[in-house]
């Protein structure tokens, strides 16, 4: 698996999506261009999108974090409305609801700000195996196409099969 620019650092597998795979381990990516990104939506707007995807909750009030992975993307967050009425999401949940265009990766922070809830964050992808930005920049800094790959998919050999 691939994906756009880790925003410095890959997770693993298992912290991602739950089933751990031995080759999909979080390794650090120095070389991924920076890429921040923010996205800002009214309460209402949020409120129309969590119910578009099926989860029932009024308006946002509250939006705060449980849980980061080691490579700083939401592991899991609460949707608090008004009522009080809470709903757990994965970071990777919010984007489905708010859209991959949008939130182009789990690592941000949300804060309120005024009626809006404004996401700021790095990255493009969900940052498990290799960020083909940060496979690019170690190939121009001279690194073969071997180490690049042990490096994104670590315990790995490559072997011919043919």
């Amino acid at each position: 698996v691939y994906h756009s620019n880790a925003g410095g650092r890959t997770d693993s597998s298992m912290d991602v999506w739950g089933p751990a795979y031995p080759y999909l381990k979080g390794v650090k990516s120095p070389y991924d261009p920076e890429l921040v990104w923010e996205v800002a939506l009214s309460g209402p707007e949020l409120m129309t999108l969590l119910n578009r995807s099926g989860y029932r909750i009024g308006e946002p009030a509250a939006i705060y974090p449980l849980a980061v992975t080691p490579g700083e993307r939401v592991g899991a967050l609460i949707v608090q409305d008004g009522a009080g009425v809470k709903i757990k999401l994965s970071g990777e949940d919010v984007r489905r609801v708010i859209g991959y265009g949008a939130l182009k990766s789990a690592i941000f922070e949300v804060k309120r700000s005024g009626d809006e809830f404004v996401f700021k964050g790095r990255g493009s992808g969900h940052g498990v195996g290799l960020s083909q930005w940060g496979a690019k920049g170690m190939a121009e800094a001279g690194y073969s196409y071997e180490k690049i790959v042990k490096h994104f998919y670590p315990g790995t050999d490559l072997v011919r099969v043919y």
